[in-house]
């Protein structure tokens, strides 16, 4: 799908495959997509074409992007000996730590964790829930010290753009201060916004708790940037921390109230 496919075919010598969503002229395709309907979990579920072959794909990440990657997965397996219809099966129970990793709360929210730390995947991540959120679209993130302006303006415009409220914090921000990083990110949004649509929290675990008692059922959270990460780098040291740790132990806290009611 990419439109510089022919350019970098055309220098390779060797047989190469392709893949496609929304194109015919490819080895492995992808038709009828189904995304899963709003306020179920995200996902999307289509049909894996290779020559005379077909086989139903349930993919418990949604979004184009996921099911081009989707995609190659299955055309390497294929490549490597693999029938397609077992590849493709094998495909709904694909969990990805980290990589849109979802975490249903007991009160019918849902958490989102996911590696997107740029303004493009970002983007496309909060697109993507979008489409399935009932309630409201909350982002928590940061931005790794060291970066450029441009990438925290891209994050910023992100998040001003596509959720309805931000939280901004740390996300290994080392010789940084967390507080100029997420001002620098601040800045993307609108100025005349009143109330403001974020909030500045230089703790990333403190943060992910606030935002975490403030959702209300439909609500969707996107925590952005840690992914799978076990630690977070400050002021030279890798000190633990996981987003994953956070939300379980908040939601271990919130079925015990709910049993002693």
């Amino acid at each position: 799908d990419d439109p510089h496919t022919e350019a970098v075919v055309g220098k390779i010598p060797s047989k190469v495959l392709t893949w496609g969503i929304r194109r015919t002229d490819v080895d492995y395709m992808a038709m009828d997509l189904i995304d899963t309907p709003a306020g179920g979990l995200p996902g999307v579920q289509f049909v894996c074409c290779h020559q005379a072959e077909a086989a139903p794909v349930t993919l418990p990440f949604p979004g184009e992007y996921n099911v081009s990657d989707a995609l190659c997965a299955i055309a390497i397996a294929n490549q490597c000996g693999i029938p397609l219809v077992l590849s493709s099966s094998a495909l709904a129970d694909a969990r990805i730590p980290g990589r849109f990793e979802m975490l249903p709360l007991p009160g019918g929210a849902l958490v989102v964790i996911d590696y997107a730390h740029n303004g493009v995947s970002l983007t496309a991540v909060l697109s993507v829930l979008r489409k399935y959120c009932m309630g409201r679209l909350w982002c928590l993130f940061g931005s790794v010290g060291g970066r450029t302006a441009c990438r925290r303006s891209d994050l910023g415009k992100a998040a001003a753009n596509l959720a309805d409220f931000t939280v901004l914090t740390a996300d290994n921000p080392d010789q940084e201060s967390v507080l100029s990083i997420s001002q620098e990110i601040a800045a993307s949004f609108p100025p005349d916004d009143n109330p403001p649509r974020y909030l500045i929290i230089q703790d990333r675990s403190e943060a992910v708790q606030w935002a975490l008692s403030r959702l209300s059922p439909g609500d969707i959270l996107l925590l952005a940037g840690k992914g799978n990460e076990s630690s977070q780098k400050i002021n030279g040291k890798n000190l633990p921390y996981s987003d994953r740790a956070v939300v379980q132990n908040y939601i271990r806290d919130q079925e015990k109230e709910l049993l002693y009611k």
